[in-house]
């Protein structure tokens, strides 16, 4: 089966793009490997990260809609979350809805909130209502949908053709006076999005180097790969360089094998290669998506994610499963784990992620696979559990201090 990649519309709506690797691993297909020649990278350049919390602190971050937003705040009011997470893109696009820049200056009303299939995005009303949290943007610049996949996007903006555009989310960024987070062309090893090492790269560094010059001083640069359990570790392939890069990013969906039908690879491989990758070049990471995927919260339900196949759990299995093994690794690894952003979001409810029972993903009615409900305040135990582990002195949470503490200037 050939993978069917994500359109445009989708992309906007919502920014994950990863499910179409468990669409594509239910088929046995496999991206394969494209040779590459050995990148050696010199010493860490001696260029200051933004925005990283202080030692023994991990930034808690909460996504990714302005509904899931909204109905965990009002769940869980306090503490406030010391981020909140939207997308947008700069894709001129003729079968698009959606205008560059969606969702962040250009959309709908005085909020420029665009709605798709998937919730809404508005980094508008996130600021206005989360005034003590931090913002961060997925980017997406992909090319990946059924009427093509290329670097065209990648291209366009490398020749200039998109500065424009570029320059307004610089000046828009600025204004916002609080640190942003910019997953630039996030997911830039997830072969579902099209990109390739050079372009991206390149892409990459055209963008930080113009915040830079517009003076966007309040934008940290955010590298974030997928880490599919697919063997795509060549990091250093894809590194801009550590002028560029501020945070190391990655996404943290699958906890253990259990993911597909057949035995899958090993999910902590990619991730376990990405941290040392981060120690290496001496930088922050982010875990900057993570969600229970396949679990339904509420339901306490799980299934393969490759097919709507699901079988009843308890609320501890759901915890001891997913919640627990996760939240083990980001202390394992707080030396350099310093941020996390949860998808809280009852993906069921959206059409664009819907799955009917017993359809293999990548087919009319499951074309995402399988996603759950992650909302974490809709089952008492996980809901308790789960503030008992944010209620630990490590995470940083929203406060009028939170900007100054992480050294916004």
């Amino acid at each position: 089966m050939n993978t069917k990649q994500k359109g445009v519309t989708a992309g906007l709506a919502l920014g994950l793009t990863v499910a179409f690797a468990a669409v594509t691993w239910g088929c046995g297909a496999a991206a394969p490997a494209e040779p590459t020649t050995p990148v050696e990278l010199g010493p860490p350049k001696a260029v200051e990260p933004k925005f990283v919390p202080p030692d023994n602190k991990i930034l808690f971050i909460i996504g990714q809609d302005v509904e899931s937003v909204r109905e965990y705040t009002k769940a869980l009011p306090d503490p406030q979350p010391g981020g909140v997470t939207m997308y947008t893109n700069m894709v001129v696009h003729e079968l698009s809805p959606f205008p560059p820049l969606a969702g962040l200056t250009r959309g709908e009303d005085e909020d420029a909130m665009v709605t798709g299939t998937a919730n809404s995005q508005s980094s508008q009303v996130m600021v206005r209502e989360n005034p003590n949290s931090t913002l961060v943007i997925g980017l997406y610049l992909a090319h990946a949908e059924k009427h093509g996949c290329s670097t065209m996007y990648l291209d366009k903006i490398n020749k200039g053709e998109y500065d424009e555009y570029i320059d307004e989310m610089a000046n828009y960024l600025k204004s916002l006076n609080r640190p942003v987070y910019l997953r630039i062309g996030y997911e830039f090893d997830g072969y579902w999005n099209c990109y390739k090492p050079e372009p991206h790269k390149k892409a990459f560094i055209r963008m930080v180097k113009r915040l830079r010059e517009l003076g966007a001083d309040n934008v940290a640069s955010v590298w974030q790969s997928a880490t599919w359990p697919f063997d795509n570790t060549e990091w250093a392939q894809w590194y801009p360089g550590d002028e560029y890069v501020d945070w190391i990013g990655f996404s943290y969906f699958l906890a253990d094998t259990g993911y597909l039908e057949n035995l899958p690879p090993n999910p902590d491989l990619a991730r376990e290669s990405l941290l040392a990758f981060a120690r290496s070049r001496n930088k922050p990471v982010m875990i900057a998506e993570a969600s229970d995927q396949g679990y339904d919260n509420e339901d306490l339900t799980r299934s393969v994610i490759n097919k709507n196949a699901i079988k009843p759990l308890t609320q501890e299995q759901i915890w001891d499963g997913w919640y627990q093994p996760f939240f083990d690794y980001i202390h394992a690894n707080a030396d350099v784990i310093k941020a996390v952003a949860y998808i809280n979001s009852d993906w069921d409810s959206q059409p664009m992620w819907q799955c009917r029972p017993g359809i293999p993903g990548g087919q009319a009615g499951c074309t995402d696979g399988y996603w759950g409900d992650s909302r974490v305040h809709v089952n008492e135990h996980i809901k308790t559990k789960w503030v008992e582990e944010l209620s630990k002195e490590v995470w940083l949470h929203g406060s009028p201090e939170l900007f100054g503490i992480l050294g916004l200037r």
